[in-house]
Order: structure tokens, then sequence, then C-alpha cells
């Protein structure tokens, strides 16, 4: 009860501090109160939900949940780039700036237990890069470098980029890392083709089959 209290307390317009006086304190702020908060902010507010969700990860490492490079990281890394895809790109510009200004959260964890506190990094990242898509499905391939990782970047990549360099870059990743997988091929056919390099095009036509 008081973790869901905890979340909620993100998007109401609550007096926190008498809250949590009323209930004694905050809760133990480990993965599963920044998840509760995280799955709460989601569909108020997904850049917010991005930055929970960022809290999650370091917590979740701290306490053995899963390694950094792993499918279970990978899927809350792409679940973060699916969220932001749902925002508008003027929005998404504007949470950013004010993250790089955000002080963080490390001021509620004043009277966290020291294991909790230990999940914290030495000193407060200044750079939102969880609010940066192509960073999340970057890190989450990164992660676990699997065809359906690749699929959610490249669709990500060329809704921003069409069949540009940004969008041929990630095929090629995904062509190297997964060479078994014909997707990323038809897309660097394609885009071969778009800028008359039919040698290339024809290069890549022969991989495929």
């Amino acid at each position: 009860l008081r973790r869901r209290l905890f979340a909620r307390t993100f998007f109401l317009e609550v007096d926190a501090p008498r809250l949590w006086s009323a209930l004694d304190g905050l809760p133990r702020l480990d993965s599963a109160a920044w998840r509760i908060a995280a799955r709460t902010m989601e569909p108020h507010d997904p850049g917010q939900a991005c930055s929970l969700w960022r809290q999650f990860l370091l917590h979740a490492l701290h306490e053995k949940q899963f390694a950094a490079r792993s499918p279970e990281a990978a899927v809350v890394l792409r679940h973060m780039g699916d969220l932001l895809r749902r925002m508008p790109e003027d929005e998404l510009e504007e949470q950013w700036g004010a993250a790089r200004r955000f002080a963080g959260y490390r001021r509620i964890y004043e009277h966290q237990p020291p294991e909790v506190r230990a999940a914290l990094p030495a000193a407060e990242e200044r750079d939102p890069w969880y609010l940066r898509p192509a960073e999340l499905f970057a890190r989450a391939c990164d992660a676990d470098p699997q065809p359906e990782g690749f699929r959610a970047w490249l669709e990500y990549a060329r809704d921003e980029d069409g069949f540009g360099k940004e969008a041929e870059a990630v095929a090629l990743r995904w062509r190297d890392a997964c060479p078994g997988d014909v997707r990323p091929l038809l897309h660097l056919i394609v885009a071969a083709e778009a800028r008359d390099a039919f040698k290339l095009a024809l290069g890549y036509v022969e991989q495929a089959e």
C-alpha cells in the first residue's frame, strides 16, 4: 500500500511531506517500488515513466535480479523506447530539456537503508539518455542482440529517417549481429537502390539469397 501511495504522489497534487509524515516515512525504495511507480505513471506521462524505469533498472541491477547484458534488461529498455514513441516530438524535446536541469531523486533517499542507497551512482547523471528512443533501442540491442530488438530499433529509425543513413546503420548492425536474418538485408537492398547504388544493392540481394 505504501509503495502504491508513493507511486501516486508522482502525478497527483498532494502534500507529499505531510503524507509521508502520516505514514511514518517513505516505503523501501527498492526495484519493486520503482516498478510500481513507473507502471502507474505510464498512462499519464510516458517521459516521466521512463525516468522511473531508469530508477528501477538501477535497483534491479544492484539487487542482481538480472545482469546489464541480459534479455530482461533489453525488454525494459525496449519498453521504454516504445513508450517514448507515443509522445509528440515537441513534448519529448521539452521533457529532455527539463530533465537536463533535474536534480535527480537522490534527495528522497535520505532515510533509506544503506543497501538501498548503495544502488545510486556516485554522482547523479546529467545526461537524460532515458528520454532518447534511439539510445534506448541501441542499449537494448547491446544488452541482448536479438532480432526483435533490432526490428523495433529499425522501425523507429525508419520512422525518423526513412531509408536514410541512420536507418541503414541500424540495418547493418542487425545484419552483423544476426547473420541468419534476411530482414535487415531487405531494408539495405531498398536503401541502396534508392540512391542508385545498384551494384551494392545486388550484393545485398546475393547475401539475402
